[in-house]
């Protein structure tokens, strides 16, 4: 347990979410970086927390609502083009056009199914 609490703990490389491309649709929008920021230091918390809590994200009507349309959309390609494998996966997983994943819950599930885990990273 120890090995992998270090290892979700360990400084791996990633790449600072307030830095965007010049050309990202969000790069000038302050409202959007602040909760890509608020989201990234949740991340940030967890790195730091000794007992590496993974962090709920309180989702906005507005970023659900994206979610359920990017989520159909989606949706008919993969019920057309996907695997069996992915589809089955997906539905184990619990995801769905209803709400946006959480980490915890399916980083639970995965362990469950596979023995691997999630952690967030800023």
């Amino acid at each position: 347990m120890k090995i992998e609490a270090e290892f979700l703990a360990a400084d791996i490389a990633t790449t600072e979410i307030s830095t965007l491309p010049i050309d990202n649709p969000g790069a000038h929008d302050p409202a959007y970086r602040a909760r890509r920021n608020f989201i990234a230091h949740l991340a940030e918390n967890y790195r730091h927390d000794p007992l590496h809590k993974i962090p709920e994200v309180e989702y906005t009507k507005e970023e659900t609502a994206v979610w359920r349309n990017v989520y159909r959309q989606l949706e008919k390609g993969q019920l057309r083009r996907a695997c069996s494998f992915y589809l089955q996966a997906k539905q184990n997983l619990g995801i769905s056009e209803a709400e946006i994943p959480q980490i915890k819950n399916l980083s639970d599930k995965l362990k469950r199914f596979t023995g691997f885990r999630l952690a967030p990273i800023e």
